[in-house]
């Protein structure tokens, strides 16, 4: 009675590509510092900025002592100089980097734009991206680890 046997082409390759999937999951550094990825996140800040969502109202005091002082009345733009450190990533204020699968942006301790104490206060201690900007992110990542973004 002969015996039967199965052999299996190819499972090397297999597992040395699955080898890499997992390799490229656990360190998805790569695709978070993209330029791509900085940019999404540069877009969630204008949008922030454009709709003011997320913030709590000031009050008609603290508006009308910014107006005095010559200082924009809205929401976290007295100078304007928040803004645009968050919407043009300026490299002296933003920190933008990723290391073991995570990913930090925002303003550096003892930047010029620093707003950390009226954050605190709030119990905020990083800035929130917005649903767009985490899919594409998301997306990016997805991709990367599937082995169809270099």
């Amino acid at each position: 009675m002969a015996r039967a046997s199965i052999r299996i082409e190819g499972l090397r390759d297999a597992m040395q590509r699955i080898d890499e999937v997992g390799e490229r999951a656990r360190r998805p550094e790569p695709a978070l510092r993209a330029p791509e990825t900085k940019f999404d996140l540069q877009l969630s800040e204008r949008r922030r900025f454009s709709h003011a969502r997320g913030w709590k109202r000031i009050t008609p005091e603290w508006a009308a002592e910014k107006r005095r002082r010559g200082l924009d009345p809205r929401v976290m733009r007295a100078t304007g100089r928040l803004e645009s450190v968050l919407t043009n990533a300026d490299a002296g204020d933003i920190r933008f980097d990723a290391y073991n699968a995570v990913l930090r942006w925002g303003l550096k301790w003892r930047s010029t734009a620093y707003y950390a104490a009226a954050q605190a206060k709030r119990g905020r201690r990083a800035v929130v991206i917005d649903r767009q900007a985490r899919a594409a992110i998301t997306e990016r990542v997805q991709r990367y680890i599937a082995g169809e973004w270099s």
